[in-house]
């Protein structure tokens, strides 16, 4: 079963860390963080 999605989910939720990832999935779970696009934090000012 693939857990990638699940743990970039719970990441962007605030609900666990990277380090928390098991060892096996966390390289393919940085690389899903950093092809995701950043939240903007411009409000327009």
């Amino acid at each position: 079963m693939n857990m990638v999605p699940i743990y970039v989910a719970l990441i962007k939720a605030g609900r666990r860390t990277i380090a928390s990832v098991p060892e096996q999935d966390r390289a393919a779970v940085q690389a899903e963080l950093d092809n995701q696009p950043q939240a903007s934090t411009d409000d327009g000012e």
